[in-house]
């Protein structure tokens, strides 16, 4: 038997130099993972060396996680849903998670 994750989109979709997708889901532990990628020049443009993909995983352990939902309020609305209303943008809510010192691991890719 699978087990569907609920996965929350930020954005998606094409613009003048590639892709990009950004998405939070939870993990079976509760863990928040932000995650992302970027396809086509623009990664190119921003990394150099010709690369065309870029990827990343943000991870916040449960006891982060429920810090972030006190500062923020959300009570018992759908941790997801109420982190995308509450901040737009993927990039929004890592800026709280750093100013807020609620610890995360990175990790990220660049390839083609």
């Amino acid at each position: 038997m699978s087990v569907v994750k609920q996965t929350v989109v930020f954005s998606q979709g094409p613009d003048d130099r590639g892709s990009s997708y950004r998405a939070i889901h939870l993990e079976d532990d509760g863990s928040l993972v932000i995650e992302g990628q970027d396809v086509g020049s623009g990664v190119g443009d921003f990394f150099g060396g010709g690369y065309s993909e870029y990827e990343f995983f943000r991870t916040v352990r449960p006891t982060g996680v429920a810090k972030l939902g006190e500062l923020v309020g959300l009570g018992d609305v759908n941790i997801l849903d109420g982190l995308r209303e509450h901040f737009g943008t993927t990039r929004a809510l890592e800026q709280f998670l750093e100013e807020n010192g609620i610890e995360s691991h990175f990790w990220s890719r660049v390839g083609d």
